[in-house]
C-alpha cells in the first residue's frame, strides 16, 4: 500500500514534469508564432506605406505636370497677346516717327 502510494506520487510528479515541459514548449511555439506574425505585419505595413508614398508621389508629379502645362499655355497665350499689341504699337510708332521726320525734313 505504501509502495503504491509512493508509485502514485512518483507518477504524478512525472506527469507534472511532462505537463510543464509540454506547456513550456507550447508557450515557446506560441511566442515564435506571435513574433512571426508581428514580423509579417511590420513587413506588410512597411510595404503598404511605400506603396501609398509612391502613389502620392506619382499623383503629385501628375498634378505638377498638369499645372505646369496650364501655366505654359497661359503664358504662351499672353505672349501672343503682347506680341500683337507690340506689333500694333510699333506700326503706329513707325508711322508717327516717319510723319515727324517727313514734316521736319521732307518738305525741304
Amino acid at each position: 500500500m505504501v509502495e503504491e502510494l509512493i508509485n502514485s506520487i512518483k507518477n504524478a510528479e512525472l506527469k507534472a514534469e511532462n505537463d510543464i515541459k509540454d506547456s513550456v514548449k507550447q508557450s515557446r511555439d506560441i511566442m515564435r508564432e506571435a513574433e512571426d506574425k508581428a514580423s509579417d505585419m511590420r513587413k506588410a505595413g512597411a510595404k503598404y506605406v511605400q506603396e501609398q508614398l509612391k502613389k502620392a508621389n506619382d499623383e503629385g508629379k501628375q498634378l505638377a505636370e498638369e499645372e505646369y502645362s496650364k501655366v505654359m499655355f497661359d503664358t504662351h497665350k499672353r505672349c501672343e497677346e503682347i506680341e500683337k499689341i507690340a506689333d500694333t504699337n510699333s506700326a503706329k510708332a513707325i508711322e508717327f516717327v516717319a510723319r515727324g521726320l517727313y514734316n521736319k525734313y521732307g518738305s525741304r
